[in-house]
């Protein structure tokens, strides 16, 4: 059987977490009740595929739970998110058609911040850190329960990334094989030390056409290997580049 990883997600059902913005935005009084303030896209501007049914849960008030950007699930069935700048939360999801309850919402006291990615695996719980602020190193982290109290406590860096900006450390996904662990990153993060590769390091910018960079001076330095694609044992302790040339690719599926 063959597989190929693309850099989109399928998915059978949609849970609205918001804040999430749509193509064309509705008047400003639709928006927000002030400056700053972020709203869930209201269920009746989404334009969802055949079968497919969006409801929305909880729009995440932003001063204080700041943008939720990646989320996952536990063995429990609860659903853990992340702050982009900030902590993990997690909360179990209500029944259909059910709201969900802003008091079970659980703020992680666990010690991680500016998680972009999120995977449960191998009875741990593997960040990807894309720390704008530089407040702990960007990366992958494994976290565990120690005590056995259901409350993630022991945390890991498995391999630091020089990173930064939104091009920085992003999804982990599983292997099709339950082996091993894929990391995504852009191409703003530089590439770490691996032990083996798919891909030649004979890459250059030998353009047959004259280079057009940015006229703003975006990311004009940031030339080849560009965004990569890591497949990693779940010990951190082997790496091996999988893909590379991508720009800032920000998740990804596997297309079985």
């Amino acid at each position: 059987m063959k597989l190929a990883l693309v850099s989109a997600i399928s998915l059978a059902n949609c849970l609205l977490l918001g804040p999430v913005f749509a193509a064309d935005p509705a008047p400003r009084a639709a928006s927000g009740i002030a400056i700053g303030e972020n709203k869930a896209t209201p269920v009746s501007r989404i334009k969802a595929a055949k079968d497919f049914q969006v409801e929305l849960l909880y729009s995440v008030p932003g001063g204080d739970q700041g943008s939720w950007v990646a989320l996952c699930t536990d063995p429990k069935g609860r659903i853990i998110v992340a702050d982009q700048y900030g902590a993990l939360y997690r909360f179990t999801p209500p029944a259909a058609n059910q709201p969900l309850d802003a008091s079970t919402i659980e703020k992680m006291p666990v010690q991680i911040r500016a998680a972009n990615g999120l995977l449960w695996a191998f009875d741990a719980l593997y960040v990807g850190v894309n720390d704008y602020e530089r407040k702990i190193p960007s990366g992958v982290y494994r976290i565990t329960d120690s005590n056995g109290d259901d409350q993630l406590d022991k945390v890991e860096l498995l391999r630091g990334i020089k990173a930064g900006g939104d091009h920085g450390v992003h999804a982990i996904l599983p292997a099709p094989d339950n082996q091993s662990l894929f990391l995504i990153t852009g191409n703003n993060a530089d590439l770490t030390e691996v032990n083996t590769a798919l891909v030649p390091h004979n890459w250059g910018e030998d353009h047959v056409l004259p280079r057009m960079p940015d006229g703003r001076g975006h990311n004009r330095d940031r030339l080849a290997p560009g965004g990569i694609i890591y497949r990693f044992s779940p010990d951190g302790k082997h790496w091996e580049l999988f893909a590379s040339g991508f720009r800032n690719i920000y998740d990804g599926a596997f297309n079985r």
